[in-house]
Formats: C-alpha cells, sequence, structure tokens
C-alpha cells in the first residue's frame, strides 16, 4: 500500500479502505503502440479466424448441452420412479450412489452423513450394508455424466481425521428413520423448477461464450433458442413419462421403505478450509494484481471450498472455471492455446484457483479495461465472473446487446462505484447474477483482514 494514501483510509468506510491497494494497483493495461498495417491486417484475419471457430465451439457446446440435459433428464426420472426422490451433489452436500439402492449423503452444511437404504417393506438393514456406504465415500469420483475423473477420499477431504476411525461404532450412534416412498406434485414441480434453471443456466453460458466474439451474432440468440426447445421438450417427456408410470405401476413404491440412517460428523471449520486455499490465493493475487479478499470470496461464493464441484454446465473445481468460456480464455492466455481446459486439470486446486485468478485479470485488463474508476472495475468484473461482459453491458443498456460499447462504458464512467453496485443489483439480466454480486462484495468484507 502507498503511504501517501493513509489518511484518505482513515477517511473511508472499511469496505473502501480495504480496496485502496486495488485503486494502487488493479489498474488496466497500458495502451498498446499502434499496429502497421500489416500487423492490423493479421490480427483481423486472426480475430475472424478465432470468430469462426468460437461459433463452432458454440454450436458444439449447445449440441453437447442438449445431450447432457436429456442425460440429466434420463438420471432424475430413474432415480425419482425408484425412490420417490432426487438427491444429486452441490455445493452443500455430496451424494454418492455406490449401488442402485444405497444412497449416501455428506451434508456439510448440515454436520452429518446420512445413508439411505431402499428396500422391501419387510426387509431389516443390515449394519453391514452401512458400513460399506460409509467406505464407499473413500473413494469418490467428481459427480459427472461421463463416469470420469480421479477418485477422492471424501472423509479425508471434508471431514476431521477422527471422525471415520470406527465406522461400524459410527454407525451403532446414527438415528434411525423409516419412511415410505412416494412421488408427489411438489416433486413434479421441483423437477420442472430445476429444468427452467437449467435453461436459465445455458442461456448464460453461451452469453459468456458469445463475448469472445467482435460483435454480436444472431446465431446465438439461435442456438439459445434451439437449445432451450429441446429442453422444454426434455423436461416434458420426462415428468409426462413419470405421470404414466405412476398410473401403471401404482404399487411399485407402495411395497418399498427408506431406512434412513443419520450420522453426525465433524466437519472441517470454514478457517481450516480456507487455510488450506490460502497459499494459492496468495500466490495467484501477487502474479496477478488482484485482492486476494475478492479470490476467496470468490471460491467460497462459486463452490464453498469444495475442490470437487461440478455444476450442470458444466464448471469445475474452486472457481467454477467453465471450460469452453474462461477456459479458452485462460489457456490462451496461460499456455497460448486456443482450446478448453480438461476438466482434469481444473479439478486440481492450485491449477484451478490459478486459471479463475487468470480470468479475473482478463476480464479487467481485457474486457473492461476502458472502466476508469477501480471499483466500478471491481464490481462489474464480479458479475462478468458469473453471467459474461455481455450481460454486464445489458445492464447498462436497456436489456439490449451491444457488448462494452464506448457508450455504454462513458454511461459506467459517469457514474460513481457506488452507483455502479446499486445500478447492477437492480438491471443485471439474471436474479442469479444479482445475488451473486451481493454474497461475493459481503465476503469480500469478511476476508479483507485474511
Amino acid at each position: 500500500m502507498k503511504t501517501g494514501k493513509s489518511s484518505l483510509i482513515r477517511q473511508l468506510p472499511l469496505f473502501a479502505g480495504a480496496f485502496i491497494w486495488l485503486a494502487s494497483v488493479w489498474i488496466p493495461t497500458e495502451a498498446q503502440t499502434p499496429l502497421t498495417a500489416q500487423q492490423q491486417a493479421f490480427k483481423e484475419r486472426r480475430q475472424q479466424e478465432f470468430e469462426a471457430f468460437q461459433l463452432q465451439r458454440m454450436q458444439k457446446f449447445a449440441a453437447f448441452k442438449a445431450k447432457r440435459n436429456a442425460e440429466l433428464a434420463a438420471f432424475r426420472q430413474r432415480i425419482l420412479e425408484q425412490w420417490g426422490e432426487v438427491d444429486v451433489s452441490d455445493q452443500e452436500k455430496i451424494v454418492n450412489y455406490p449401488e442402485p439402492e444405497v444412497k449416501t449423503i455428506v451434508d456439510f452444511e448440515n454436520k452429518e452423513i446420512v445413508v439411505n437404504v431402499l428396500h422391501d417393506v419387510n426387509t431389516k438393514v443390515e449394519s453391514s450394508r452401512v458400513v460399506a456406504a460409509l467406505e464407499a465415500l473413500q473413494h469418490v469420483t467428481p459427480e459427472d455424466t461421463s463416469g470420469q475423473g480421479v477418485a477422492v477420499n471424501i472423509l479425508k477431504a471434508y471431514a476431521a481425521n477422527d471422525t471415520f476411525d470406527d465406522l461400524p461404532a459410527l454407525v451403532d450412534t446414527a438415528s434411525v428413520e423409516v419412511s415410505e416412498p412416494a412421488i408427489t406434485e411438489e416433486d413434479l414441480a421441483k423437477e420442472k423448477t430445476l429444468f427452467e434453471r437449467q435453461q436459465q443456466q445455458d442461456t448464460i453460458a453461451l452469453d459468456m461464450m458469445a463475448d469472445r466474439l467482435s460483435q454480436p451474432s444472431p446465431e446465438v440468440s439461435k442456438l439459445q433458442g434451439r437449445l432451450n426447445k429441446m429442453t422444454e421438450r426434455t423436461a416434458s417427456i420426462s415428468i409426462n413419462q413419470i405421470k404414466r408410470n405412476q398410473s401403471n405401476q401404482p404399487e411399485q413404491l407402495k411395497n418399498k421403505r427408506i431406512t434412513r440412517l443419520t450420522i453426525s460428523i465433524k466437519p472441517k471449520e470454514l478457517a481450516q478450509r480456507i487455510e488450506e486455499i490460502k497459499p494459492y490465493a496468495k500466490q495467484y493475487a501477487e502474479t496477478w494484481q488482484l485482492p486476494m479478499p475478492l479470490i476467496v470470496a470468490v471460491i467460497h461464493t462459486e463452490s464453498s471450498f469444495n475442490p470437487l464441484a461440478v455444476s450442470h454446465i458444466p464448471a469445475y473445481g474452486l472457481m467454477q472455471v467453465v471450460p469452453s468460456s474462461a477456459g479458452i480464455d485462460v489457456n490462451d492466455f496461460l499456455h497460448n492455446q486456443r482450446a478448453p481446459l480438461e476438466k482434469e486439470y481444473l479439478f486440481v486446486s492450485q491449477q484451478n484457483v490459478e486459471a479463475g485468478s487468470a480470468y479475473l485479470h482478463i476480464l479487467n485488463s481485457r474486457y473492461l479495461r476502458k472502466i476508469d474508476d477501480p471499483m466500478s472495475r471491481l464490481y462489474c468484473a464480479i458479475a462478468a465472473y458469473n453471467t459474461g461482459v455481455g450481460n454486464v453491458a445489458k445492464a447498462f443498456n436497456n436489456g439490449q446487446s451491444v457488448g462494452m460499447s464506448d457508450a455504454v462504458v462513458a454511461k459506467i464512467n459517469a457514474m460513481s462505484p457506488d452507483a455502479v453496485y446499486d445500478f447492477l443489483k437492480v438491471n443485471l439480466p439474471y436474479e442469479e447474477t444479482r445475488r451473486y454480486l451481493v454474497k461475493v462484495k459481503s465476503r469480500m468484507e469478511k476476508y479483507q483482514n485474511i
């Protein structure tokens, strides 16, 4: 921190004071020397080639997502019809199905493991089966439809070391509940809501890929429309099939029971999880001249410090990097390769933090470089990390797609940082991104002295 700023810090609110360092170092890249005509022509040809490549990537991504959404729908339908409920991994829990009729939920938010066994109404659950389910947690791959990934010991990764020393004794301490499975209208409504959220996230993913284009393309809207229609059709087929199967096989679930054994666990405390990623956050904050609280806050918000986190987009790891959008920019920036990063690469914590931090640097120094005020640029970068630069620009242009045009930049530069933040909270296209911005800002305050 520069010594000349000390008096200013005393005059500013705590949050603003924490980012005086940001104002000193997190600045746009300097203007480059003008290109010769030959260099400019080469640059334009390269950009045209890349944009053609990127449109092909988007077409492949849309086809991949249509297939993935259909596979997910089939998986959820099968699980719902078999269990009368659906559980999948997310930021707060890891769900493992070691057997078709055994489901283990590691819930670190509620500090418990729930082993669920589906069985015939007159059958008892042997404790050895529960122990086997716990043992299976020592070799879990990140949730992915391809079934590929590096096996991880969930017990060691997330829980205190002494929690699982004696599994049979641990099972004896479990509370037991038996319930009758059933598919309700609420379950079907939940499935419909999930597909609607998929549509929104797929649209955002394509928006972020479109940020790499020099100007808006009508092909993007066409791809988004086709993918959304396919997802709607997939959802309709899945839900209607569940209803038909319920009518044809009304007794299927009535003869089943679910025995749930709930075991309290000692998860790693938040401070311990932060300590595990802190060296990487510090290293890449210094490398890319970023505020360290920003990196930690993004990790917390994206994955709750879960290095195995996988979203349905899919995005991977601690900072939830999407290989086909941010991953291409990062791979080009770090390795001079215009290709998506591999998911196995992103499951390595240090590499993931490097990639996510590099992308924040790219947003600042490339896509948002014309925004003068570093705090205004910070707020836009946080939102863009979640939703893409194009959607940030839409917030300042009545929802119209123009990219980060001079008019949009001028509007941002005419506003104070607080006004930019308040404007984004109200006008960003998606509720998810509006909440995301608030969460990251709040957590940056929390981690300002980390």
